[in-house]
């Protein structure tokens, strides 16, 4: 496959995972859905961004959009079992696709030219993310240990975790000596939920979709509910009067501002403030509901209707 095909069916993924992103969007916007519960339903528009295909159902989000898109069967062989794959072409500019076949000869080039662009913009924000992830471990990487994986470092000005499978707990050097239990509670439990190699994923992802303005919008989202699901499973473990000091440490906290590592301090401080001060854990039926709605969701938004005669 050659990287304007490439380019072309990135192009089409797009498209389909903003529809996705968009619907869940609509459904954060129902305040009584935890964000744990939210920041797993991410996962659905990660797929459609790096996986072209979709199985065929009846009732998929993409079946109602059947007639302003193109259905796109694609054979497949696997292990000698024949079978038909479904995905959606949004871009409508390819007479064929096996092979590859452009409507008109301009078209094709616009796609070689568009495609080197895409590229070369994705290696430079990958290099530039790179260094920035390396800048962030060498500025602190004099840090002393405090116990275990917890280390003071004079250059943080807020608490974060930095690393993915060695993390680490950088707490400046002022809160050496006070109660940061419910700081290192926050941080242990981004370790425990892999938040940090979930942003590692996130702006790859985005990286390779630069083109779209919307994925910058949907992973600055994205990056607030890993903040808000990790004050969840932290609020678990607290009774009220403990609940009220978390809220306290998180508006001592100077905001972190990083693609590269999760801070306490980041995301939108007085928001999470109102849902930690209003929280309450979820009951039986609450949960039962919340299973329901994210199976409903994952077969709607990852299936793509029903195919034409092939």
């Amino acid at each position: 496959m050659q990287l304007s095909e490439i380019f072309y069916w990135l192009l089409s993924m797009s498209i389909t995972a903003s529809l996705c992103c968009l619907i869940i969007l609509l459904i954060r916007l129902i305040p009584q859905i935890p964000k744990g519960f939210i920041r797993h339903l991410w996962i659905i528009p990660f797929i459609r961004l790096v996986f072209p295909f979709g199985l065929p159902a009846k009732y998929g989000l993409l079946e109602l959009t059947a007639e302003l898109t193109r259905t796109v069967v694609v054979p497949v062989d696997i292990s000698s079992i024949s079978t038909h794959a479904l995905t959606y072409n949004h871009v409508a500019l390819a007479e064929k696709y096996v092979p590859f076949t452009y409507k008109t000869d301009m078209i094709r080039r616009i796609f070689d030219v568009a495609s080197l662009v895409w590229i070369a913009v994705c290696v430079v924000l990958l290099a530039f993310f790179a260094v920035s992830y390396i800048s962030v471990i060498r500025e602190h990487r004099n840090a002393v240990c405090l116990r275990d994986n917890i280390f003071i470092s004079k250059s943080a000005v807020s608490p974060f975790l930095i690393g993915v499978f060695r993390p680490k707990i950088i707490l400046p050097h002022t809160l050496q000596n006070s109660d940061n239990t419910l700081i290192i509670s926050h941080e242990k439990s981004h370790i425990r939920a892999l938040d940090n190699l979930s942003r590692i994923i996130a702006v790859t992802v985005c990286i390779l979709h630069w083109f779209n303005p919307l994925m910058w919008l949907f992973l600055k989202v994205y990056l607030s509910d890993l903040e808000y699901a990790c004050d969840e499973r932290v609020l678990k473990e607290l009774d009220t009067d403990r609940i009220k000091n978390y809220a306290g440490t998180l508006i001592n906290a100077k905001k972190t501002a990083s693609l590269t590592v999760s801070g306490i301090g980041s995301s939108d401080l007085s928001k999470r403030i109102k849902r930690i001060l209003s929280y309450k854990k979820l009951s039986v039926i609450s949960v039962i509901f919340t299973v329901i709605l994210f199976a409903a969701t994952a077969y709607i938004l990852l299936s793509n209707g029903q195919p034409p005669n092939v």
